[in-house]
């Protein structure tokens, strides 16, 4: 009886485990970076593409549920290979996709091709979601060249450093080359950021049908999703078609810095149901000029820091642009507001009498210099210390008085 309901027992904790499996775990490499630019052709570099690419695609795979996605790396900095790898073991990655563009010597290389481990296991699973992702490339014109394994010439192990490590780590790994920068044919598939989103989210989309992802959001439903090698597959034809609206909002938090409290970090995220975020730019005067853009690559969200002397007196705004060149722009904040709680006087107010009567009573912060009282503050201060001085003198002067030594009684 005990070992029928123990059987029991563990068939339930089993159909637990299998209804939550917990979130897919995605790791996007953008390939090279720092000093190592990979290809370069007609002015595009390939780091700049691939990270342009990764956070487009994690853009649009966060719009999934159940799944969480990472990258390893933010911004234009060396990474080694192995530290690739030890980035998609720290999250326990489900897969680890290793972005990149590609160039061939004689300059005659056209297509998309893929790279996976020879390990049997991790390379049926890198496989599926290759296949899946090179019929998606086709879709959109780009020749497959079909998926490769690759062994070291000096050893017996992986000839890519960034499928060895991950095989070390059993952790399924794929070197995804969209296309060839020095392919006329393939350079209308990079040539803008709108073609770079295109493939991001075409890469996201891929990895939402390998691993069966759903999002309410766009409409989206692959839980029942199969795929065998040869089957036609559909690209949403909103990756492809013109996003015809401004970014929904622009939501901006204003924070003193923690180190320093002469600067002023402006946090903000940008919301575009449709496409990625281009480049964001900011105003000091109220949105009626901007400064210089700054470019995003597709994430939604950013930071600056600027002084609080520049932010002193301005109205700022900051602006959002998608890949469509259309923006949104957040409110107006007023930073005198914002950084000091000073309070502007209202328009009707003219005689300055009629304004000191307005004036809310002043609360001393701790982080200001006591001789930065205001002046009506201190004379209010004054005034309340003579009334104090004046009743203690007369209640003295009364006691006294009263009880003074009478030698007539």
């Amino acid at each position: 009886m005990l070992i029928a309901l123990f059987m029991f027992m563990s068939l339930f904790t089993l159909s637990v485990k299998a209804a939550d499996p917990g979130p897919v775990i995605i790791v996007i490499d953008p390939g090279h970076g720092g000093d190592n630019l990979g290809a370069e052709w007609n002015n595009v570099i390939e780091k700049d593409m691939t990270l342009f690419v990764a956070k487009c695609m994690r853009h649009e795979l966060e719009k999934y549920d159940n799944v969480e996605v990472y990258l390893t790396r933010e911004n234009d900095i060396n990474l080694e290979l192995n530290e690739r790898a030890d980035i998609a073991k720290k999250y326990n990655a489900d897969i680890l996709i290793s972005l990149h563009f590609n160039m061939s010597e004689n300059h005659d290389g056209t297509g998309a091709e893929m790279w996976a481990p020879m390990d049997s296991i991790l390379n049926a699973r890198s496989s599926y979601f290759g296949n899946i992702e090179l019929s998606l490339l086709e879709n959109i014109g780009i020749q497959p060249k079909g998926i490769f394994t690759r062994e070291s010439e000096l050893t017996s192990g992986e000839y890519y450093g960034i499928l060895r490590y991950s095989t070390n780590h059993k952790i399924p790994s794929i070197i995804l080359e969209h296309c060839y920068l020095d392919s006329p044919e393939n350079e209308k598939y990079y040539a803008t950021d709108r073609d770079l989103n295109v493939l991001g989210r075409l890469d996201a989309t891929a990895v939402a049908m390998a691993y069966r992802l759903k999002s309410d959001e766009l409409g989206r439903d692959y839980t029942d999703f199969k795929y065998k090698k040869g089957d036609e597959l559909s690209l949403p034809l909103d990756i492809l078609t013109s996003d015809n609206t401004a970014p929904n909002y622009v939501e901006v938090k204003i924070y003193e810095d923690k180190d320093d409290d002469s600067l002023v970090n402006i946090n903000f995220y940008a919301y575009d149901t449709q496409s990625g975020i281009d480049y964001y730019s900011y105003s000091l005067d109220g949105g009626e000029t901007f400064y210089p853009a700054n470019y995003l690559y597709g994430c939604p969200s950013g930071r600056f820091t600027l002084p609080k002397s520049v932010l002193t007196g301005t109205n700022l705004v900051v602006r959002a642009t998608n890949f469509y060149n259309l923006s949104t722009d957040s409110d107006v904040f007023d930073m005198n507001t914002e950084l000091y709680g000073i309070q502007k006087a209202p328009e009707e107010f003219e005689d300055p009498e009629d304004l000191i009567n307005e004036i809310p009573l002043y609360v001393l912060n701790e982080e200001m210099n006591p001789y930065d009282v205001p002046a009506n503050g201190k004379y209010a201060f004054v005034l309340i210390l003579g009334l104090i001085t004046g009743i203690s003198t007369a209640l003295v002067l009364f006691v006294a008085n009263k009880y003074r030594y009478n030698p007539g009684t």
